[in-house]
């Protein structure tokens, strides 16, 4: 009888023993399942945020390219226009540049500079004692506008020089309105001066007699 007794022990141990190990290998199988779903969720998350994140770039790709798009459509337009060289006999050889903005904002401010072969700069402020101008990198004019008045500059070159000469200008553009900013470029040739008419007296031709 106490033999029984042990080994019934012995079996309800070893049974005991069992049941704890298909319980761990149970708990094993959540745990993983549940690591593995865990981690599912994890990277359909970061796919999520991704794809969120790129939809929010390409919103802003495209509201940047409408802006640009709605700003570059009001940049302004210009014109501009060259008298032949003046005073070209003389110590400041220059020609009479109009500039006309036909379209686009009105701006606050125009910076111009010149460049070419030739070209000196722009006149600057009034002549000294003996009738010569200060000559500038750039001109500014404060205010322009389609409709507006034409704005007068004077670009002064070498003495000595060959025309055609190729004056090209750059005009850094802010909006009155805003702080929208653009860049123009134009081209205008500057020929050269009319020569003044010689006046020769004559005097009368005697008839014969």
């Amino acid at each position: 009888m106490t033999e029984i007794r042990g080994h019934v022990g012995e079996w309800a141990a070893v049974l005991v023993s069992a049941v704890a190990a298909v319980v761990a290998i149970w708990q094993a199988r959540i745990a993983r399942r549940q690591a593995v779903s865990a981690d599912t969720a994890a990277r359909l998350a970061e796919r999520q945020a991704t794809a969120a994140e790129s939809q929010v770039q390409i919103m802003r790709e495209q509201l940047d390219a409408e802006n640009d798009e709605r700003i570059d459509s009001r940049r302004p337009q210009f014109e501009v226009t060259a008298s032949r060289v003046k005073d070209a006999g003389q110590n400041q050889p220059h020609a009479e540049l109009t500039l006309t903005q036909t379209a686009g904002r009105a701006l606050r401010q125009v910076t111009v500079q010149a460049a070419g072969e030739y070209v000196e700069g722009f006149r600057s402020g009034r002549a000294d004692e003996w009738g010569l101008h200060a000559v500038a990198g750039e001109a500014v004019i404060d205010g322009m506008s389609p409709g507006g008045s034409p704005e007068t500059l004077y670009v002064h070159f070498e003495y000595r020089h060959v025309t055609p000469i190729q004056v090209s200008l750059e005009l850094r553009c802010m909006s009155r309105e805003g702080d929208h900013s653009w860049t123009e470029h134009l081209k205008v040739a500057v020929d050269e001066a009319i020569p003044e008419p010689s006046y020769i007296s004559r005097g009368r031709r005697r008839g014969r007699a």
